[in-house]
């Protein structure tokens, strides 16, 4: 199983994913939303996942470009891409996105945008907030986007643990070192968004909010390991942050 999640318009990142995803070998590809938003090619995206992806949820960017979410509860930066992306975004990927949800329980794995609590909107963070999100979510294994940061939460005898999930990342064409990140923050909207009137408008009224800095996540970084997760009957016991191919199931 490969879980893909925060898209955000970025074709090539999207295609790399997938490239991947097909060496490895996967049985199921799920998104877990937020296909759309900051990057300069949403109908692109939106199209590759309907192609690909055995099942897609809807993140909040793609639901303020759908005019399903008030844009004034977005950021400056964020609220600039929805405007740019309600612009030029086509029909058809409105229709595909309208029709999807925030969430699916359906499976031995839940499948939320952002948390079981609020699929819209929660960053789950900290133990505290995952803790509470595992005791809300009915399946024993959880899967969430939204905060753009790699991480694990499990529960045992001892409370929740975390940790953050290391990556590398390399660029074969620079021919630089892999570089090792704990996140992967989004772009900024492309060029042509600034030359628009709608887009100048709202920015002019968007309140500046607070970026989430990964270091700050109160996690224990002790034991960077992936851990060993097995399906079974028994009570919420992880939530699992979705970042390109990561796996869940032994």
């Amino acid at each position: 199983m490969a879980l893909i999640s925060d898209v955000h318009g970025n074709l090539p990142a999207f295609e790399a994913v997938l490239a991947d995803i097909q060496r490895e070998g996967v049985d199921a590809r799920w998104c877990l939303g937020d296909l759309v938003g900051y990057g300069a090619q949403p109908d692109e995206c939106v199209a590759l996942a309907a192609e690909t992806c055995d099942l897609c949820l809807v993140g909040n960017h793609d639901l303020v470009v759908i005019g399903q979410l008030d844009i004034d509860e977005f950021s400056t930066n964020a609220a600039l891409a929805a405007v740019w992306t309600q612009e030029h975004i086509a029909s058809d990927s409105v229709r595909y996105l309208s029709a999807l949800a925030t969430r699916d329980d359906e499976f031995p794995v839940g499948l939320y945008h952002a948390s079981p609590r609020d699929p819209v909107w929660e960053y789950v963070v900290s133990t505290g907030q995952a803790r509470a999100c595992m005791d809300e979510m009915a399946p024993r294994i959880g899967a969430v986007g939204h905060s753009h940061v790699a991480l694990w939460f499990r529960r045992s005898g001892n409370g929740v643990s975390g940790d953050v999930v290391e990556t590398i990342m390399a660029s074969k064409s620079s021919g630089r070192s892999p570089a090792r990140s704990n996140a992967c923050m989004p772009a900024r909207v492309a060029r042509s968004a600034v030359a628009s009137p709608a887009a100048a408008q709202r920015l002019s009224k968007m309140p500046v909010r607070r970026r989430i800095d990964p270091a700050e996540i109160p996690v224990s970084r002790a034991n960077s390991s992936f851990p060993t997760i097995r399906s079974g009957t028994a009570a919420p016991v992880s939530i699992i942050r979705a970042r390109t191919v990561m796996p869940l199931l032994e």
